[in-house]
């Protein structure tokens, strides 16, 4: 993981929060591997699947992929699909964005896996609440 994104998506996580509670965030980090998640639906065409996972602090992880493509969405499934153009696939771990210990987004990789567009991105997602789903704040190329 190279600094520069990392480091503008924890940034742009920071701006949320008052100076005063900034030294109150920290980052605690979970594996992520689908082939350890329940399987919740797959569709043979377009080979859609969507995992739940274990998350942290009892917040599960959804992830959804089809056509290639990844997403991921904490806490509660969305409808929203966002991912990137290439095809891709998650990167091996998640981070948790804590404030005063409680989690309030998370960060996550898309690798791609086409071998003419090389690269990754990395979104930066708050956590979703069954009638509040999440959504992404940020996407770091």
């Amino acid at each position: 993981m190279t600094k520069a994104p990392a480091f503008a998506a924890l940034a742009f996580v920071s701006l949320y929060v008052s100076p005063a509670a900034a030294a109150d965030i920290r980052s605690i980090y979970t594996p992520l591997d689908v082939q350890r998640c329940t399987v919740l639906e797959q569709v043979e065409e377009g080979e859609s699947v969507l995992w739940r996972c274990r998350g942290a602090f009892g917040i599960r992880l959804f992830v959804s992929s089809g056509d290639g493509r990844s997403d991921i969405d904490a806490g509660v499934a969305n409808d929203e699909f966002e991912t990137l153009p290439p095809f891709n696939r998650p990167g091996p771990r998640v981070e948790w964005r804590l404030r005063d210990g409680r989690p309030f987004a998370i960060i996550y990789r898309l690798r791609s896996v086409d071998s003419e567009h090389p690269g990754a991105g990395l979104f930066v997602a708050t956590i979703g609440r069954t009638g509040a789903p999440g959504c992404t704040m940020a996407v770091v190329d």
